[in-house]
């Protein structure tokens, strides 16, 4: 009797085989229960194969059962015959926030009597919309039903047409205050002598290029009207026109002298990432015209004498291709700036650099490679990618904060403009920005480097992982308090929403989940939703000034956040009871919503809005017994001149409205007639059908109480509910056990608060029912639970990485809803 109570560890009472680790490394196993020696000392699962099934299963999978079913039959004996059931097949369905869920929807819904771990409902909510799609052969809502004005989009789109001087300098204007302030690739003076002023002139008077609170030092009257290229260009437009040649044929007859060949694309390509600094604004096409346009001469710059512009040309259109698909994608871009960088030996200044090159081109050099690291470094932080250059290899130091217009080109000028930068604390200068990004970049490299890469070593200094994690909320948190607070600091009017935005995300990468740490705390489920709430307050304040420009970013950030919420919310009864069911329905319709706004722009915001919707949806109702459903209401974004009132920096002026009109216009090449800078001519919109563009589909909750004479658009999303629950009964759960219930000690949760006290190596009370405390845990329960939250992370990564890659960074095509098939859990 004693045996059967008291059973004994399983190699005592049956032969043990090896485990899979020991045999895959060729080792004796010595077979110690629950996990053998050596996978206790690399903190690894002692899993093996069941015999009779041939599934990979913990040692203690057996033990686990004979413990449940003896629990069992010790409750059968001891209730009355009358309380036991005869033929049930669901336990009273039990909500998990602990109350009965109403006998109406017991009824409706399939019951849930346990909990579920997150990475099953995430599984089943990709292969319900998988199964969905292929039964439906559904697909993504063509551009046009969202933004009337892309039904002018051709595959092939024909080169913009030159800008009036007037729309040129406001494109400048937003280039040189929001692109340019966090990437200084381009020396703000020089740009203007080298390749605007040859074009159109001199810069008119009073325009502010970064320097609201200083002076440009830019020479006068350097060149007649005449001379310039647009003032022929305007002459030969005209003959054209006049001869009745359309505007498509003018583009191509129109061929500019070569000395002009690098300021045009100097110019276009600039024209092109300020159109898309703002590109919710106006048609997507403008900034693909102006790009096509630079590309016409992006050879000269290709083979230029002077690397250094190369490498601008180059970081230019890397720039681009991080707003917009491109072809070639960023990362082949990307690579080329590297190579580059390496080959020029950007990244390690030596004594004989230091000799061979006055202060001028060293501070130009400097500021190139940190402007490539920055580039590098924010790709490789959002879709985990190996980086370019290691941090261990470079050598140079940050560019000088000085203003452009102290930073001059002296052929015989060797003092190093670092020595000189004790002005820049009375000087305005936007490198208050730059230096601020690259500094952000950094720390992003080391989170990246420990926590995206598995075989990444903590540096010696450190003795364990929470140490270096400390040491980087440390250092995350001092970079905050240096960054520059007014815009007399910046000297420009740089939205600092990217400031929060990159806080924010740092933080969420640090607290969430990660290929070295699946086991969160309290204090990283608080940090992880508040921290994910702010990044999606601010990209909704983004998208209420139409002001969102890095797409896949956005789309990425968006869904990271919005599941990584929904994560804390589901698993920490501390996050639950933080954040109301009013709140949980908030956050996520924003982060719905504003996906919503980028499908044109980003083909993998539709697979993220159909699984944050049904997740969303699941989680509401397990966690909140709260059933919505999905509804689309048409109501009036901010008007023009409301957006133009609460822009930060650079708002596009009436002249460029104009141009944006003409764009639309002239469908066969999407851009404008040349105007004298004075003209004021309206263009009218061909296309009387369409939408107004001051119109956008937003998404918002409605709850099942609230329906009563509303239309929820035809949208089955409680059907969906129903099939979702019932498909959890037929999906396989994550871990390699048959589910939770076999775990030695496991019961579900009751819905009891937990104390909000809890720190350090204290783990938040989550919904499924472990022990609190780190110590008390059996390390069986701990396996299963970090083996959970590691196929949840690699889901979360690989529903954005791996579509977003395709589509953006190697221009392959991404169709369907990007939902990969590997990610979803089969019996």
């Amino acid at each position: 009797m004693a045996a059967s109570e008291s059973p004994l560890p399983a190699s005592a009472v049956r032969p043990a085989a090896a485990c899979l680790r020991c045999r895959s490394k060729k080792v004796k196993c010595d077979q110690r229960y629950p996990r053998c020696s050596r996978c206790e000392k690399g903190n690894a699962e002692c899993v093996g194969v069941d015999p009779a099934t041939g599934r990979e299963v913990p040692r203690s999978y057996i033990v686990h059962l004979e413990e449940k079913i003896r629990f069992l039959e010790s409750q059968l004996l001891r209730a009355p015959a009358e309380m036991v059931p005869m033929k049930q097949e669901f336990s009273p369905p039990v909500d998990m926030s602990g109350d009965r869920i109403s006998p109406h929807s017991a009824q409706s819904e399939p019951s849930i009597s346990e909990p579920i771990p997150f990475a099953k409902l995430m599984s089943t909510a990709l292969k319900l919309k998988s199964e969905q799609s292929k039964a439906s052969s559904q697909t993504p809502p063509q551009p046009t039903q969202m933004d009337p004005s892309l039904s002018l989009r051709h595959e092939h789109v024909a080169p913009a047409l030159l800008p009036p001087k007037k729309t040129a300098e406001e494109f400048l204007k937003i280039f040189f205050a929001q692109s340019n302030a966090q990437l200084p690739i381009l020396h703000r003076e020089e740009f203007i002598v080298k390749y605007f002023v040859p074009i159109y002139g001199d810069l008119s008077p009073r325009i502010s290029l970064a320097s609201n609170y200083s002076a440009m030092n830019l020479p006068a009257n350097t060149i007649r009207e005449e001379d310039t290229w647009f003032y022929k260009y305007k002459i030969e437009f005209k003959k054209l026109i006049d001869a009745r040649y359309d505007p498509a044929t003018i583009e191509r007859l129109l061929v500019a002298p070569e000395p002009y060949h690098k300021a045009l694309f100097f110019l276009n390509i600039v024209f092109a990432i300020s159109s898309s600094v703002h590109h919710l604004q106006y048609p997507s096409t403008i900034s693909d015209s102006f790009k096509v346009a630079a590309s016409r001469y992006v050879d000269q710059v290709y083979c230029s004498s002077d690397q250094l512009e190369t490498l601008q040309g180059i970081l230019l259109l890397a720039l681009f291709a991080t707003m917009r698909p491109a072809k070639p994608g960023i990362w082949y871009v990307l690579g080329t700036a590297l190579r580059l960088c390496v080959d020029l030996e950007l990244h390690c200044e030596s004594p004989r650099s230091l000799s061979s090159y006055n202060s001028f081109t060293r501070d130009k050099r400097r500021r190139l490679f940190w402007c490539t690291y920055s580039i590098d470094r924010q790709v490789c932080l959002y879709l985990n990618r190996p980086v370019g250059i290691s941090d261990d290899s470079i050598e140079t130091p940050f560019p000088s904060e000085l203003d452009d217009a102290l930073i001059v080109d002296d052929a015989n000028s060797r003092a190093d403009f670092l020595n000189l930068g004790t002005q820049s604390e009375s000087t305005p200068s936007y490198k208050s920005v730059s230096i601020a990004f690259f500094k952000i970049r950094q720390i992003q490299s080391q989170v990246q480097r420990i926590l995206g890469q598995k075989k990444a070593e903590l540096p010696l200094k450190f003795s364990s992982l929470d140490s270096w994690r400390a040491e980087m909320n440390r250092q995350l948190q001092e970079w905050r308090n240096s960054l520059p607070k007014t815009q007399r600091k910046m000297n420009c009017d740089f939205n600092t929403n990217f400031f929060d935005l990159n806080y924010f995300h740092t933080l969420i990468r640090i607290h969430g989940l990660s290929s070295k740490r699946f086991l969160l705390t309290a204090d990283d489920y608080e940090i992880l939703s508040d921290a994910s709430k702010e990044l999606i307050n601010c990209y909704s304040l983004l998208y209420a000034n139409k002001c969102i420009n890095y797409t896949w970013a956005a789309v990425h950030n968006m869904f990271m956040a919005g599941t990584s919420y929904l994560y804390a919310v589901y698993n920490s009864n501390d996050t639950k009871i933080a954040n109301s069911v009013f709140e949980v329905k908030k956050i996520t319709q924003e982060c719905i919503t504003i996906l919503h706004s980028l499908i044109d722009r980003c083909v993998t915001a539709w697979s993220c809005i159909e699984t944050l919707k049904l997740l969303s949806a699941v989680v509401l109702k397990i966690r909140y017994n709260e059933t919505v459903y999905a509804n689309m209401n048409r109501i009036a974004i901010p008007s023009a001149q409301q957006i133009a009132k609460s822009q930060p920096a650079g708002y596009v002026n009436s002249n460029l409205q104009h141009l944006i009109a003409a764009l639309i216009e002239h469908e066969n090449i999407n851009s404008s007639v040349p105007q004298e800078p004075d003209q004021q001519q309206t263009y009218a919109i061909q296309n009387p059908k369409s939408e107004p563009l001051d119109q956008i589909t937003p998404f918002e909750w409605v709850s099942e109480n609230s329906l009563e004479g509303l239309d929820v658009g035809g949208d089955p999303n409680a059907l969906d509910i129903k099939q979702f629950l019932t498909q959890l009964e037929t999906t396989s759960d994550v871990s390699s056990i048959s589910g939770r219930e076999s775990l030695l000690g496991y019961k579900p949760f009751d819905g009891t608060p937990v104390s909000n006290h809890s720190h350090g190596s204290t783990y938040s009370s989550p919904a499924n029912g472990y022990q609190s405390p780190q110590t008390g845990r059996n390390s069986a329960q701990l396996e299963v639970q970090s083996r959970d939250a590691k196929r949840t992370f690699e889901m979360m990564n690989k529903v954005t990485a791996d579509s977003i890659w395709d589509e953006f960074f190697t221009s392959q095509t991404v169709g369907g809803f990007g939902i990969n098939e590997g990610l979803i859990v089969e019996e």
